[in-house]
């Protein structure tokens, strides 16, 4: 009695456990999907606690029930680098900030496909007809030179001034056109101004400079620490200081003329999350991520700022400049213009 009694016990806990390893079959069988990851490569000002990855992070994850995460490099043209560095190696699904001064040389790259994303009717970004298949404008702004109007009271008018006049010898920061492309956009700005005569006119602009930095990050921050009182940024920068530091110290020299440059995402090649990738390129250009990109990237929002609900009125009312100069800058004109800069700057 007491055996078949500790059989039965047996049996039943056997019973028990069977039962109990199928309601975990069928719980696991019940279980929500993984959440798909997104790898989006992009410059470190937009992944910086100023910036907007973090917000937007939050909206598209909340919408797209994903997970999305950044890999920050310095600028639009060291995130090319590492792309093709990378290769079909890459984890990137999107690469976001890419400028106009690269933007021929990432589409003939063939590393990123189309975007199918249908640009809508209030974009005021400037985009070459021959980049909208692949290339999806976020932001867009102009060239400057920002001053120190604490160091300079009289700016330069245009850039004959700045090259021209002897107090402003090494004064100026500058971004390698090989490694950034602010510096490469620069390069781009004086060849639409100068053309044949640009090596005598770079031979003026060495003068002028104190230093040359990888990035716009180092310079930027090397002209915020008074290292010198000009630096090649945006017509934007002012609005930064203006409106979130509350200063007026920081200024745009207006010239004439100004280099449009616009900035770009695109769906990687190799990336394995394409219509993930898409819906986020898209989901960059609803007026809400407008308005975050421009407030928190210091740079005019990709789409015409009166479709922008609630959007600073710094953004509104902001003076423009009179002339936007958009050049091409193919690939060969790129190497052209960077190997006459070499030759200047060694």
């Amino acid at each position: 009695m007491k055996f078949f009694f500790l059989g039965k016990v047996v049996s039943i806990f056997n019973v028990l456990s069977i039962g109990l390893l199928g309601l975990s079959s069928l719980t696991a069988l019940a279980a929500p999907e993984a959440k798909k990851t997104l790898t989006v490569y992009t410059y470190s000002a937009l992944t910086s606690e100023w910036g907007p990855g973090a917000l937007l992070r939050a909206m598209f994850e909340k919408e797209c029930n994903c997970e999305l995460k950044y890999v920050a490099v310095d600028d639009g043209a060291a995130l090319f680098k590492r792309i093709k560095l990378e290769g079909n190696k890459t984890k990137a699904e999107v690469a976001l900030g890419f400028d106009s001064s690269i933007a021929a040389d990432v589409v003939a790259s063939k590393l990123f496909v189309d975007s199918e994303v249908t640009l809508p009717q209030n974009l005021v970004a400037p985009v070459a007809e021959s980049l909208r298949a692949q290339l999806v404008p976020f932001d867009y702004g102009w060239l400057a030179v920002m001053y120190d109007s604490q160091k300079i009271k009289m700016p330069p008018k245009d850039m004959d001034d700045l090259l021209s006049r002897p107090e402003f010898a090494k004064q100026l920061l500058l971004e390698d056109p090989r490694t950034s492309a602010p510096g490469l956009a620069f390069l781009v700005w004086l060849d639409e101004l100068y053309a044949s005569k640009l090596p005598e006119q770079l031979q003026k602009l060495r003068k002028q400079t104190l230093t040359v930095s990888s990035g716009w990050t180092a310079a930027y921050g090397l002209f915020t620490k008074g290292e010198a009182p000009m630096v090649i940024s945006y017509t934007s920068s002012e609005l930064y200081h203006r409106v979130v530091e509350k200063k007026e110290r920081y200024k745009a020299a207006l010239f004439p003329a100004h280099y449009a440059v616009t900035e770009f995402g695109a769906v990687v090649k190799a990336g394995n999350q394409k219509d993930l990738a898409r819906k986020f390129l898209k989901f960059l250009l609803a007026p809400q991520s407008q308005k975050i990109l421009a407030e928190k990237n210091w740079m005019y929002p990709a789409l015409n700022v009166r479709a922008i609900p609630g959007l600073n009125d710094a953004f509104v009312n902001s003076v423009q400049p009179a002339k936007a100069l958009t050049a091409k800058a193919e690939l060969e004109t790129q190497k052209r213009l960077v190997n006459v800069w070499l030759n200047a700057f060694r």
